[in-house]
């Protein structure tokens, strides 16, 4: 099984860890923290050892942000997680907001102190990012404060290793194109806007580059590494060589150098103080990138990764494999459902169970990598949570006459799915016939609206 169904919150340890914190940042002169659920990739998903969020505050989200104040708290998170973040969080400690109609830049306005100096880890945060806070903070004469070392790394004294899992290749009939032919595509465009390099942080953008594929994410196949592209010649990839193994080392030598983690600094750092103009993706490059670039004498031109368009520009190998993905995964879907019809009325049947079921007839195609993310599998009142994640504790009985949701999908080696579903373990009320339709309706509209453009 992918899937571990543990309950990985540990909201009973909040208080003492962000009280930790606390004490870790009155010791190194400084009156709060700004952290954010993400990594130095700025990933959506992470790896373990950058769970850093979910370790000090309890939640397990994929989205959210945490403010830590000598005095209060508060963490900031989107509609889905609504009702997640108030049962996974200790209100005595956290006060929960939402983060549209209370965004954490202007929270931080409204309840720091002049003269009080605001910690964040620039490796953690865009420049974009850096950039409100900053305008926040300056006008309630606050300032922030660059660290360089994480003050929750510093208190979390059994935080998980970085992962090593192998790397491999996709193989050019899924791929499509080869890495060669990406990066002289890449070159061009840096030749179009004058860039003597590209600096690419998105993990989703060097696996596509490179065509090569990782297991260091649950659920993602990507590649946590950091690249180089110059205008001309091989490009540089920062990652461990123990994870590479000899046929990727063959598949990449064409264009393409790896190098230790711990040179890419080093090597960007060179690149700047030739006086080069780096291409940087201002909403997705860590501002410790961007910053290092300036302070070493480098030129930034600001401009979206280019990988992100010609990545959902998708070639015809690519569409082929998308679509034996989804047949594949359709039929496995098929039969879920007539197995559920069929077994839900004996009863016996709980949320976990129900999505065991559901990974084991997917793992019977012999295609299956792995699930692409943790299955929703929702009973009842549980299917109002949007982003539900069930536990053995948690876990509901199907029963009869009641709302069953599961949001489930696979990771195939063509292809990714995503699909959700949403039945009656018997015979709807009135008052659910009338809520699917609805929101039936609903999603016919929307999917006939026209946007106007921008």
């Amino acid at each position: 099984m992918f899937q571990s169904y543990d309950d990985i919150s540990e909201k009973d340890q909040s208080a003492g860890r962000i009280a930790a914190l606390r004490a870790w940042l009155a010791d190194n002169g400084l009156d709060g923290f700004i952290l954010h659920r993400g990594d130095e990739f700025q990933g959506e998903y992470v790896a373990a050892y950058a769970g850093r969020l979910s370790w000090l505050t309890g939640f397990t989200g994929s989205a959210g942000v945490v403010i830590v104040l000598k005095d209060k708290a508060a963490i900031f998170v989107d509609g889905r997680y609504t009702i997640q973040v108030k049962e996974q969080t200790d209100d005595s400690v956290l006060t929960a907001l939402d983060v549209t109609s209370e965004p954490p830049a202007k929270w931080l306005a409204k309840n720091v102190s002049a003269g009080e100096k605001i910690a964040f880890d620039p490796w953690l945060l865009t420049t974009a990012q850096v950039e409100k806070y900053q305008k926040q903070a300056q006008s309630a004469n606050a300032r922030l404060v660059a660290v360089d070392h994480n003050p929750v790394d510093a208190i979390w004294t059994d935080q998980p290793a970085r992962p090593s899992g192998k790397i491999f290749t996709q193989p050019i009939e899924l791929a499509g194109r080869a890495a060669h032919e990406k990066i002289a595509g890449i070159q061009k465009q840096l030749n179009d806007k004058k860039a003597k390099a590209v600096v690419l942080t998105l993990s989703d953008s060097v696996s596509w580059l490179f065509n090569i594929r990782g297991s260091e994410i649950a659920h993602n196949p990507v590649v946590l590494a950091f690249a180089i592209v110059p205008e001309s010649g091989k490009a540089q990839l920062f990652l461990d060589a123990a994870k590479v193994p000899d046929e990727v080392h063959k598949q990449l030598e064409r264009t393409t150098t790896i190098e230790p983690p711990e040179n890419f600094a080093p090597a960007l750092a060179r690149l700047a103080g030739s006086g080069a103009a780096i291409m940087v993706d201002p909403d997705h490059a860590a501002s410790a990138i961007i910053t290092l670039i300036e302070e070493n004498g480098g030129a930034i031109i600001r401009a979206s990764d280019p990988c992100i368009l010609p990545k959902a520009c998708k070639n015809e190998a690519e569409l082929n494999g998308a679509r034996a993905a989804h047949r594949r995964d359709g039929a496995v879907m098929a039969r879920f459902l007539s197995w559920l019809a069929e077994t839900a009325p004996d009863g016996g049947l709980d949320e976990v169970a129900v999505a065991k079921k559901l990974e084991a007839l997917r793992a019977e195609t012999g295609k299956l990598r792995d699930i692409s993310f943790d299955t929703i599998s929702a009973a009842g009142p549980h299917a109002a949570i949007p982003h539900y994640r069930v536990t053995t504790s948690t876990s509901l009985p199907l029963e009869m006459n009641r709302i069953y949701l599961v949001d489930s999908g696979a990771q195939y080696e063509d292809g990714t799915t995503d699909i959700t579903r949403t039945v009656i373990t018997g015979t709807p009320t009135a008052q659910m016939k009338d809520r699917f339709t609805r929101v039936l309706k609903g999603m016919i509209n929307l999917t006939l609206a026209r946007f106007p453009e921008g």
